[in-house]
């Protein structure tokens, strides 16, 4: 990422109005060589309205949204693009990720002669964003850089998979878990995570302790909290209990190894922290409305988890 002069963005090309909503003007001119484009209802507790991939290249696209009322994240995964927000212009490459922000003057831009541009689009939603976008502290922010962009441009085609199955095969609740990883992988990039570090201790703790049993008075006795405090750090920081947490980070852990090991069902059910398989499996098929076995057969849900 590097910053860019006002002179970048002094010889705009024509502008048409190309949508209205509310106080949001899109004004937009210039074409995109191919671009893939996928939108959902934003039903859910975490969710993503719309994501775009797009190739650019040989023609000047720009793009202009006035008073934006919606936050969006421009992953780059190759080549330049360039910004302005609000006061800050700034010139995204390979790795970026940009923030642009609702309430705000955006520019988009595109210029040929900076060569192709390969980039993602994405616009988050539902009921416990905008919890997330003040816990993460997203306004932080207006561009970060991923070392490793192949982590990047896989979350980005693993939503844009679900989005497309979210009326057939996916659930609600996988599209948001896959959205909530990128988010924290965001803020943990940033160096800004928002959340309480007494939070962070205890969710790095049951991370490394999927396979173990776990109880709230243990778990509380453990980090010197009384349990009520406990629940009301998970409550107020994630928008669900510590149980609810875990039994998440559950099911997202034996997804994969469903997908990406030759384990059988019942040793994924000891290393998720269930000592009956048929347990595991009920547990496993109220999140994902499947059962491991089917999980495991549909060609479409293999490795579909980080």
């Amino acid at each position: 990422m590097n910053t860019c002069s006002e002179n970048i963005f002094s010889n705009l090309p024509d502008l048409s109005l190309i949508k209205e909503a509310g106080v949001c003007r899109i004004y937009e001119t210039g074409s995109i060589k191919s671009s893939k484009r996928v939108r959902t209802s934003g039903e859910g507790y975490l969710t993503c309205l719309f994501l775009s991939h797009s190739y650019l290249e040989k023609r000047v696209f720009c793009q202009l949204r006035q008073e934006q009322n919606f936050d969006s994240f421009e992953y780059i995964v190759s080549g330049s693009f360039f910004f302005r927000s609000g006061n800050q212009m700034l010139q995204a490459e390979k790795g970026d990720l940009v923030f642009l922000p609702r309430g705000t003057n955006n520019t988009l831009l595109y210029l040929p002669e900076y060569g192709p541009c390969e980039k993602y689009g994405l616009i988050p939603g539902g009921s416990m964003y905008s919890s997330l976008r003040k816990l993460f502290d997203f306004d932080s922010f207006r561009c970060l850089s991923f070392d490793n962009s192949r982590f990047m441009e896989r979350v980005m085609e693993q939503l844009r998979e679900k989005m497309i199955r979210l009326n057939g095969t996916v659930r609600p609740e996988e599209l948001g878990g896959l959205l909530y990883e990128f988010l924290q992988s965001a803020a943990r990039i940033s160096g800004r995570g928002g959340e309480p570090s007494t939070l962070c201790r205890i969710r790095h703790y049951l991370e490394e302790n999927l396979d173990e049993e776990i109880k709230i008075a243990s778990l509380a006795e453990k980090f010197s909290l009384p349990p009520q405090k406990l629940l009301a750090l998970f409550r107020d920081n994630m928008k669900m209990t510590p149980i609810q947490y875990l039994i998440h980070r559950r099911m997202v852990r034996a997804a994969v190894l469903l997908g990406d090991s030759s384990l059988r069902i019942k040793e994924i059910a000891f290393a998720t922290g269930y000592k009956d398989p048929l347990y595991f499996s009920t547990e496993f098929r109220r999140f994902y409305g499947v059962s491991p076995k089917k999980y495991r057969e549909d060609p479409d849900r293999n490795g579909n988890f980080l």
